[in-house]
């Protein structure tokens, strides 16, 4: 019976990720806005700082587009904050979705484990290790271990304040010119092809800038790139550790992992620096306490 009651809850994750509706169903979706209509929007949800009351929840505002008129705020700190405020809830949610994927594979581990992998379970790791690209030339039972005991360590969420800071290097702070045009938040670029845009500021670049449908679509590119990069090995290393010591994960312990992710100079430094002064961490430790910390609000 209790196997039973397992496999119905694995087909129930199943379904809900075919369906993306782990977010709640209220979440509410940002087309093209001005950045007073996004602040006037983002008030009439009681939310006005990006650093939350731990009894406080973010609501689910997934803007699709950057907003009209960013540049114009004259304030650097309140543009910073309104920055942070645009991308945390996105980070959220992404982080939402790699935690159902981990608890799928949670329980193909049971499974596995009571030698009990058919051919539909074999098909979902296989799919995992293709997305996640996770390897191996051993075939039969070993294969799947391996794969599994990979997967586990890549299939993890990533600290908020990682998402942010990133963003905040790559796009200036969101002032940028290529963001309004791509939704490119971490500047990922397409090379050898004319796919994206051509960089303003080198005419005989290789490379194209990488145009995104949505905001959404590019921090999940980019946390895809960090779960499954080879340059981002001793990250996920790193993560894991402190995972199986079960230590709160913080983007700041792990900056110095991240050297290899940008060829600006210093990244690391710079990402120890932002988590550091907007004081990320305490939203990195409000995720580890919580698995519910985003919520739309009626």
């Amino acid at each position: 019976m209790k196997i039973v009651r397992l496999r119905l809850f694995f087909l129930v994750i199943l379904g809900c990720l075919a369906a993306g509706i782990f977010a709640p169903a209220e979440a509410l979706d940002v087309g093209k806005v001005s950045s007073l209509q996004l602040e006037k929007i983002f008030k009439s949800y009681g939310y006005d700082n990006y650093l939350l009351k731990p009894e406080w929840k973010y609501p689910e505002i997934i803007v699709k587009s950057w907003p009209e008129g960013y540049t114009e705020i004259k304030s650097e700190m309140q543009q910073r904050r309104f920055f942070m405020m645009i991308l945390l809830p996105m980070a959220l949610k992404i982080n939402q979705e790699i935690k159902k994927e981990r608890q799928v594979l949670e329980y193909l581990i049971f499974k596995n484990a009571k030698s009990q992998l058919d051919d539909t379970d074999k098909f979902m790791i296989d799919d995992f290790a293709k997305k996640y690209d996770a390897f191996t030339r051993e075939r039969g039972q070993k294969r799947y271990d391996l794969l599994l005991e990979v997967l586990m360590s890549k299939v993890n969420a990533v600290p908020p304040s990682v998402f942010v800071a990133a963003a905040a290097i790559n796009t200036d702070w969101g002032n940028a010119p290529f963001l309004p045009l791509s939704n490119n938040l971490y500047r990922e670029l397409n090379w050898y092809t004319d796919e994206g845009l051509k960089p303003l500021d080198d005419k005989n670049a290789a490379y194209r800038i990488k145009v995104f449908d949505s905001l959404y679509d590019s921090m999940k590119s980019f946390a895809l790139a960090l779960n499954s990069g080879v340059n981002t090995d001793m990250f996920r290393y790193m993560r894991q550790l402190e995972f199986e010591n079960h230590h709160t994960i913080l983007g700041k312990d792990l900056a110095p992992y991240l050297i290899f992710v940008s060829e600006i100079e210093n990244f690391a430094g710079l990402m120890d620096y932002i988590i550091t002064f907007y004081k990320l961490n305490e939203v990195d430790k409000l995720a580890s306490l919580s698995s519910d910390l985003i919520v739309t609000e009626n």
